[in-house]
């Protein structure tokens, strides 16, 4: 009998919600399907602990007036990407200004600094040479000036002409020409025999068409070539007449061979 008890309060100590009935009979009811389970709430949070949380949590903003930060960044972008643009045109376009400016100052200064040559003051053909040597022809003899109009010097390097149908040419070894002087040019044209008897011995006009180059260069280094074209016409013992530059209508005449007719000045033709 002992030893039931005994067993029976270990059984029961083992399982608490097991009572035994006051009848002697064991029961262990299960949960009942039909009844809801009683769910229980515990508050935990007191008033006074709200109290204190409350005053430690930062108040929230009002979403509407929340600042975009993002959005404000994006335009900061903008504008500085458009003020970037501005100050690209505008120092473009200053310096286009000032290349425009520097290439009309260089065209200026081209300008100022062109050089030219020109050719004057043909004299000679008053006298035929009549050389011993019959391997050179009777031959007349004529000078000119090349002369630089400009205000700075050139230098000649080499003439080349023609007179008639016949060509010569003259080598200067870089002779400086300053400005405004002249540089004495020989040159001479050898005679047919039909030109000697109707120069020399009838005193006919003989017309001589020319035209040459001069190949000079220039104050700045650069070389040069300067044509020019002219018309001679002579007279036996007395020489150049006149000359008659290309493309003008109107001839230079020579005073002092001009008053050799019989001490007549004439007029040009």
């Amino acid at each position: 009998m002992k030893v039931v008890v005994f067993f029976a309060f270990l059984f029961f100590a083992a399982n608490p919600t097991v009572k035994p009935d006051r009848n002697g009979k064991q029961t262990n009811p299960g949960p009942d399907l039909k009844t809801e389970p009683t769910i229980a709430v515990v508050n935990n949070c007191s008033p006074a602990k709200d109290k204190a949380e409350a005053k430690t949590e930062a108040p929230e903003r009002d979403a509407s007036v929340r600042i975009d930060w993002e959005g404000l960044g994006t335009w900061a972008l903008v504008f500085v990407g458009v003020a970037t643009f501005i100050a690209i045109w505008k120092q473009v376009t200053e310096t286009a200004k000032a290349t425009d400016a520097m290439r009309r100052s260089v065209s200026i200064q081209e300008v100022s600094l062109k050089q030219w040559v020109e050719i004057s003051d043909w004299q000679g053909g008053e006298d035929i040479w009549r050389p011993d040597d019959d391997a050179r022809p009777h031959h007349l003899t004529f000078t000119f000036n090349i002369v630089n109009p400009t205000d700075y010097p050139v230098t000649l390097n080499r003439a080349e002409w023609r007179i008639a149908e016949q060509t010569s040419d003259i080598s200067f070894d870089g002779v400086i020409l300053p400005p405004k002087g002249a540089h004495p040019t020989l040159a001479w044209y050898d005679l047919t025999m039909e030109q000697v008897e109707s120069y020399g011995d009838k005193s006919k006009i003989l017309e001589l068409d020319i035209g040459g180059i001069i190949y000079f260069t220039d104050v700045s280094q650069n070389a040069q070539s300067q044509p020019f074209w002219t018309r001679l016409d002579c007279a036996h013992e007395k020489g150049v007449l006149g000359t008659k530059p290309y493309k003008t209508s109107g001839w230079v005449v020579n005073e002092k061979a001009w008053k050799k007719q019989d001490g007549e000045s004439q007029k040009a033709k």
